[in-house]
């Protein structure tokens, strides 16, 4: 039996010493850059290029803890309220520990799930921490050297406080044994998540027309979508923050043709429209290079939400078409969300005017490579899933490709 989760302190936990960033990164000889400050002496070892006086020093036993931690398929997690996030990142990327599933030595940083380096109350940084995770708090383990934040009183997590020489082995085992001994922990604090998506396509007709619903005719037109797109989600919760719901408003393209007034204003009357609706995310579809791919640049950049177009490459640039994205990352209801928009080969013969330098890439291919690097927890983005945005008809979206997605990520 092993934690889901064990935190670690920085300053007088992992290394001793300490990063202050008002003292460090100072002086004629400093660089503009404060992180730059930080130099490698040697695996053990970093100090201030500007005053090597300044040192922190990491304890001996935390690359076997970090390895073991891992080991056991628990999340890695740094809990520290140093006021600079960014020299305790550089020196994590210093410091290194062996990883598990390769043998190999990598950046500390790297192995790290969580990352909560702000001061700011350590019950602060749990609780996102169990917002993003869905971890009970009682799953959770923190070794810090300053017993100030009684983390263990307010939501139950075992705080074992490390001696001022940093923690050791035996301090670390020991914590571990007195987290398995602890008293069942009655209920528990995980419960299900719900997360809200409203979604839709193919909406470049703005003016009345006529739609079938449950085998009666209605009519609608951009006023009617838009309220009721308003009413399913005026039922979701509010994100707390001020700044709308705690759900996702998707859209999976075609937006600028076709249309009568389309054909007037190539597009141009769209981006005003779309704009009051909230959506966070969208994928070009097939219609959006209806007017040519400078004059879809124009139009996007009008918009206020970022578009994927994931599986396209410009070789002249080796990245995605500017200025849409291969992926991005948000979070609602406490999750951490990968999104991607994926398009089907089909659709380019159809476009006038392709550009030949768009190159397309398999579907299931980049669904798959994108997942893997999105849900990498020693990764950059650390998501707790990736969502696929889809321009392509059903045929082409083949049950053998999500069976390969889901065998292969």
């Amino acid at each position: 039996m092993y934690p889901k989760l064990v935190a670690l302190d920085t300053d007088g936990t992992i290394f001793t010493g300490q990063l202050d960033q008002n003292v460090w990164g100072k002086g004629r000889n400093a660089s503009s850059k404060l992180a730059d400050n930080i130099k490698r002496v040697n695996d053990f070892t970093l100090q201030d290029k500007a005053n090597p006086a300044n040192q922190v020093h990491l304890n001996k036993d935390i690359p076997q803890i970090v390895t073991d931690i891992l080991e056991h398929g628990a999340s890695l997690a740094i809990v520290s309220r140093n006021t600079s996030k960014a020299l305790c990142d550089r020196a994590l990327h210093y410091f290194k520990a062996m990883d598990p599933k390769t043998g190999k030595n990598r950046p500390i940083i790297e192995l790290v799930r969580y990352d909560e380096v702000v001061d700011e109350p350590r019950t602060a940084h749990f609780k996102r921490i169990h917002g993003w995770s869905k971890y009970d708090y009682a799953d959770m383990v923190l070794f810090d050297d300053d017993p100030a934040d009684n983390v263990q009183q307010e939501l139950g997590i075992v705080h074992i406080c490390s001696a001022q020489t940093g923690l050791t082995w035996e301090t670390y085992s020991a914590g571990i044994e007195l987290w398995q001994r602890r008293p069942p922990q009655p209920g528990g604090t995980s419960k299900s998540t719900v997360l809200n998506i409203a979604h839709f396509n193919d909406v470049y007709q703005v003016s009345q027309q006529k739609i079938h619903v449950n085998n009666k005719e209605e009519s609608i037109d951009v006023t009617k979508f838009a309220t009721l797109l308003t009413d399913v989600t005026a039922k979701w919760e509010d994100k707390g923050d001020g700044r709308g719901k705690n759900g996702l408003i998707v859209f999976s393209g075609d937006l600028f043709s076709p249309s009568i007034e389309s054909s007037v204003t190539r597009g141009k009357h769209m981006p005003a429209i779309v704009n009051g609706l909230g959506i966070d995310i969208g994928v070009a579809g097939n219609h959006e290079f209806d007017f040519g791919y400078p004059r879809l640049k124009e139009l996007i950049n009008e918009t206020k939400f970022p578009w994927l177009l994931s599986n396209i490459v410009d070789t002249n640039t080796n990245n995605v078409p500017e200025p849409m994205k291969e992926h991005h990352v948000l979070e609602r209801a406490g999750v951490r969300i990968g999104l991607i928009g994926l398009v089907e080969k089909e659709w380019i013969a159809t476009i006038t005017g392709w550009p030949e330098n768009f190159q397309y890439k398999d579907m299931a291919e980049v669904g798959r490579d994108l997942s893997i690097k999105l849900r990498d927890p020693a990764g950059e983005f650390k998501c707790d899933v990736v969502i696929a945005l889809t321009h392509s008809r059903i045929p082409n979206v083949s049950f053998n490709s999500a069976r390969y997605l889901a065998t292969k990520s």
